[in-house]
């Protein structure tokens, strides 16, 4: 079996979490997030075919983000930076 869901947190390591998306995507993970809280934004991958996600969408801070691999999970990046 495989995760269906992973997500990383780049601050400092945003070249190789890019990198990771084609093992992920070789594996079958379905949904790979990297969340860049510096830059306000997720990029999102879906929907992965030998190897290679075909589908990216780039969320702003202030949209909340509906998870497919996990229904009901909803993720927010604006409120998640508010202190």
């Amino acid at each position: 079996s495989t995760a269906l869901f992973v997500c990383e947190v780049a601050i400092s390591s945003l070249t190789i979490d890019r990198a990771k998306k084609m093992a992920y995507a070789k594996a079958g993970i379905p949904e790979y997030w990297i969340v860049r809280p510096e830059a306000f934004k997720t990029e999102v991958y879906l929907q992965p075919v030998d190897g290679n996600y075909t589908q990216q969408i780039d969320y702003a801070a202030d949209q909340p983000i509906h998870s497919t691999a996990l229904p009901g999970f909803i993720f927010d990046l604006g409120e998640a930076l508010k202190g």
